[in-house]
Formats: C-alpha cells, sequence, structure tokens
C-alpha cells in the first residue's frame, strides 16, 4: 500500500492540530481537556516544523504549510511526490522489476512496463528476500540509493547517536527505507538485516 508522502504527512498533522484547536474554542479555556489538548498541540506544532525543515527545501513552500496550520490558509499541493519504491529487482537476463504501493494495492513493472497489480493483502517480509518471482523470473533485491547513503543509514541505526543522517534523507525515502519520520520501512529493516547477514537473504517470494 502507499505509504503517506511528506506532504501528506503535514496534511494529516495539520488535520488532527485543527481538530484539537476547534474543540479547544467550542468548551472553553479552563477545560482539562483543553489543556491536555493544548500541550499536545504544541508537540504536534513542534513535529510539523521538524518535518518542514527536513522536507520542505522551498522557502516559500514551507511558509505557505505554516500558513495553512496556524492561520488555515490552503495547503500547498502534496501528491507532487514519486512513490517509492517497495521492492526493487535485477534478474541474469538484464530484466528490472520495480514495485510501488498504490491506493489500492501494488503496482509491479518489469522494465517499466506494468505487468501485474496486486491487493492490500500483500506482505512482504522483513527478513531478507533472496529472491522475488514474477512472470517466471526471478529478480535479486537491489537498492538504488548511494552506497554512501545505505551505509550511513545502517549505521545510524545500529548506533542511533545524534541526529539522523538526514543530508541523504530524499535518497534513502524514495528507495523506500524510510518514511517521512525516517523510521525504517519493512524495506528499510530488509536492508539492515541483509548487511547484519550473509548479504543476501534466504526468503522466496511470488507475486
Amino acid at each position: 500500500m502507499a505509504q503517506a508522502n511528506p506532504g501528506q504527512q503535514l496534511l494529516q498533522l495539520a488535520s488532527q492540530y485543527h481538530h484539537w484547536h476547534n474543540e479547544n474554542k467550542a468548551k472553553g479555556p479552563e477545560s482539562t481537556r483543553n489543556r491536555r489538548h493544548e500541550e499536545e498541540m504544541e508537540a504536534l506544532g513542534g513535529r510539523f516544523q521538524r518535518l518542514c525543515e527536513h522536507w520542505i527545501t522551498d522557502v516559500a513552500r514551507r511558509e505557505a504549510w505554516y500558513a495553512h496550520l496556524y492561520h488555515h490558509a490552503p495547503p500547498p499541493p502534496v501528491d507532487d511526490w514519486p512513490q517509492p519504491l517497495v521492492f526493487l529487482g535485477a534478474a541474469q537476463p538484464g530484466n528490472r522489476v520495480e514495485v510501488r504501493g498504490t491506493e489500492d494495492g501494488y503496482r509491479v513493472t518489469i522494465d517499466r512496463k506494468q505487468v501485474a497489480r496486486k491487493p492490500p493483502e500483500t506482505r512482504f517480509p522483513e527478513q531478507p528476500i533472496a529472491e522475488l518471482h514474477v512472470s517466471g523470473i526471478a529478480f535479486e533485491e537491489h537498492f538504488a540509493a548511494p552506497e554512501a547513503a545505505l551505509e550511513r543509514l545502517v549505521e545510524w541505526y545500529e548506533h542511533p547517536e545524534g541526529d539522523a543522517p538526514w543530508e541523504w534523507s530524499r535518497d534513502l525515502y524514495l528507495d523506500g527505507l524510510i518514511d517521512p519520520d525516517f523510521s525504517l520501512t519493512v524495506r528499510g529493516k530488509r536492508l539492515v538485516e541483509r548487511r547484519r547477514g550473509d548479504g543476501r537473504g534466504h526468503a522466496v517470494m511470488r507475486l
């Protein structure tokens, strides 16, 4: 299934922020629930700002997001982010398979031609995949992000000291390894387990 991109994540956070703000206005300033909501709104606003700083590089667009959160201005577009990979694989003949999430499942392409759509119930394992079989072809999982980005991600995950390597965030996100909060995705967990083990994996999956 398609994961929320950074813009969609910001939109969801803003929606919750506006909901609590409207509830507080309706109940009055002395409500115990309101005080709790104000604390939650403060934490949510901090998370919103951190996501903006990390993902929204255009200053004008970032200001537009702040105006949406604090002044109910219309939000910037949220659907102009490419959908990250769920699986990327290569076969000995040179074929390349890509699996990406959609709103109603997964889209499977071989050499950029769609060959299948899979339902949302399809599950990819967290353990490394040795082979993914599609249309009678066996694919070994590959990773598209630069090697320096992959090494830095695994290093930070194994020893999470200091800030996450946000300088590599876009490469890692588009490769399907992290979500907007820099948490590992299922594909990201496969990368880490693969680097811990023999480098290839043992699970076999068929689509």
